[in-house]
């Protein structure tokens, strides 16, 4: 497996995180209705939110490819 090295953080990544913080805010605010709409919604905010943040983390950071992270061989 390869891994690309990350570049400057991007609009997209921006959007990710508003977007599943976002989606995170909701299904916490409407946690009553609590249901299978409500819990997905939960996991892809989650998801999207932990991705968007960790590529932002990393790019903050100029630490590259993962692999120079875990310092395995890329």
């Amino acid at each position: 497996m390869t891994y690309k090295s990350h570049s400057p953080i991007t609009s997209v990544d921006v959007i990710k995180l508003i977007l599943g913080l976002a989606l995170l805010a909701w299904a916490a605010f409407d946690w009553q209705s609590y249901s299978a709409a409500v819990t997905a919604t939960l996991g892809a905010g989650l998801v999207w939110s932990v991705s968007a943040a960790s590529d932002v983390i990393v790019s903050l950071l100029g630490l590259g490819p993962l692999g120079r992270l875990t310092g395995s061989p890329s």
